[in-house]
């Protein structure tokens, strides 16, 4: 995704267990850090993409709307509100 160091050494460790599944919380700071670099829009399809690309599951529904939520109102996209991570759940 972002060509990080260990990416393959993960990319291999998601393959030895056949269910994998991550926290929603995790899927969303994914999407925020993907959506400060790129396009915000965007990054709600890219962390859907990598996720089924490695077959993992994660509460779809409740992290799309703390993901737009994080784009729209966060600090980090300089969003009158400033919410934090936390504050989008």
């Amino acid at each position: 995704m972002l060509e990080e160091d260990l990416a393959e050494i993960l990319k291999d460790r998601l393959f030895v267990d056949a269910e994998r599944v991550t926290s929603v919380v995790s899927d969303v700071e994914s999407g925020t850090v993907i959506a400060g670099v790129g396009t915000p829009l965007d990054a709600i399809a890219e962390v859907e993409r990598v996720l089924s690309s490695v077959g993992v599951r994660v509460d779809d529904a409740q992290a799309r709307i703390a993901l737009d939520a994080c784009i729209r109102f966060g600090r980090g996209f300089g969003a009158k509100a400033g919410l934090d991570l936390g504050d989008s759940f």
